[in-house]
């Protein structure tokens, strides 16, 4: 994408400013941190109470490919999982399954992020 400073064959190329890009068009426009989930709904509240278009640029490394940092895995209290699957759909995470009733976390795949527990509205994804 236009912010990597690459090609798409790899080559070094200039990049390019999405917050100026965005601003010149005279649009507001908010710098989240990607990894940050409570400034993200923070954003998102923002941009749909705004009466204009309002832009959000997300950024930050992907949890995925940088790997986890020593973060604390997650797991699946069994007995307070409610089989909603809110974990599962809205957070698109590869380490959440649903299996035998209940959503389960592959520890092996868990980044530690913590999207999943501050998407499940019963709280029973603990560290």
């Amino acid at each position: 994408h236009p912010g990597t400073q690459l090609t798409a064959m790899g080559d070094q190329a200039g990049s390019v400013s999405i917050e100026k890009l965005v601003a010149a068009m005279d649009i507001p426009v908010e710098v989240v941190d990607a990894n940050n989930v409570k400034s993200i709904e923070e954003a998102v509240k923002r941009g749909i109470e705004s009466k204009e278009v309002y832009a959000i640029i997300s950024r930050g490394p992907c949890v995925l490919l940088k790997g986890r940092e020593k973060k604390p895995v997650f797991r699946v209290e069994v007995s307070m999982c409610r089989a909603c699957k809110a974990c599962i759909k809205l957070s698109g995470c590869p380490a959440l399954e649903f299996k035998d009733g209940h959503s389960s976390i592959n520890p092996s795949v868990c980044t530690g992020c913590g999207l999943c527990a501050y998407i499940c509205p019963v709280e029973a994804i603990k560290r």
